[in-house]
């Protein structure tokens, strides 16, 4: 026994030493087995289905065929609804604080409608992701309220959202060329296409079960069937403030030309908010409660 304690006496560090590197080996082999099974786990960055780098038609880059609508996250949700209530309203200072791009032209608009809006109530809100990190295409479906008609106005709008370096979240109503090819080419979408049909579908038939909807459009320039927009081109309307006529149904829309107050403009149809013109043989967009009925 006191040869047994001696020799362990003796070679005690050499044990040390070899239980030392044992565990260390141990502690490197484990680390890195959890550092595997937490990449394998998915706990890294999420891909939804409407990431526009994965399109499900097996397309890389910006494309937007394959991209599917889904119900709008709650932040985006809330900047819709707060973007209504405030248009509703009319209460141009909350919409300075999430409408970048809030042009002259728009204020007059939203606070000459106080004539004949009476609010929106806010549907459906979807949304896809935008063409950078941190930007979305949200799709708003809402029914416009007039003073003194009892059925509400079913429309379809499409808003451009950006990440602000606050982290807030605002609708972008700058002239970006970019933007607007992103936001032209997700009309074709399958589900932007069914959405957009839908609303019409909805339109047409509000105008058809209320006489007074469908009066009361005509005379805002936006009369009959939203599935074609047309009315009779016998229809003139007025300039009731200058006001500009853009390319596009959007305050996005290239400015063509500004139309001065008391100048008298054909109407070719509509678009939502907008009512479609002929501007010095060009088609024109000009915010229709800037247009009076002759």
């Amino acid at each position: 026994m006191d040869d047994f304690r001696e020799w362990l006496s003796d070679n005690l560090r050499y044990f040390m030493l070899g239980g030392g590197i044992l565990l260390i080996v141990l502690i490197l082999f484990f680390g890195i087995r959890a550092c595997t099974g937490k990449n394998d786990s998915g706990s890294g960055p999420v891909t939804t289905n409407t990431d526009n780098s994965q399109n499900t038609d097996g397309n890389s880059g910006s494309g937007s065929a394959g991209v599917t609508l889904q119900q709008a996250d709650p932040p985006v949700r809330s900047l819709i609804d707060t973007y209504y209530k405030a248009l509703g309203d009319k209460d141009l200072e909350s919409l300075r604080s999430i409408v970048l791009g809030l042009s002259s032209d728009d204020e007059v608009a939203i606070t000459n409608a106080k004539d004949y809006l009476q609010g929106y109530q806010v549907q459906e809100v979807y949304q896809v992701n935008g063409p950078t990190e941190g930007t979305y295409v949200a799709y708003a479906n809402t029914n416009v309220l007039y003073k003194d008609v009892s059925t509400a106005e079913p429309v379809l709008s499409s808003f451009y959202i950006i990440t602000d370096a606050d982290g807030s979240l605002k609708i972008d109503g700058r002239n970006d060329s970019s933007v607007d090819s992103y936001m032209s080419s997700l009309e074709a979408n399958a589900d932007v296409t069914a959405l957009s049909n839908k609303v019409r579908a909805a339109k047409d038939s509000a105008i058809s079960a209320d006489p007074a909807l469908a009066s009361f459009l005509d005379s805002m320039g936006q009369g009959g069937s939203s599935s074609s927009g047309e009315v009779q081109e016998s229809v003139r309307m007025r300039a009731n403030s200058d006001c500009n006529v853009r390319a596009s149904a959007s305050t996005e829309g290239d400015v063509l030309g500004i139309c001065d107050e008391g100048t008298e403009v054909t109407v070719l149809g509509s678009e939502g908010d907008w009512t479609k013109v002929n501007y010095n043989g060009q088609t024109g967009y000009i915010f229709s409660s800037l247009l009076d009925a002759i």
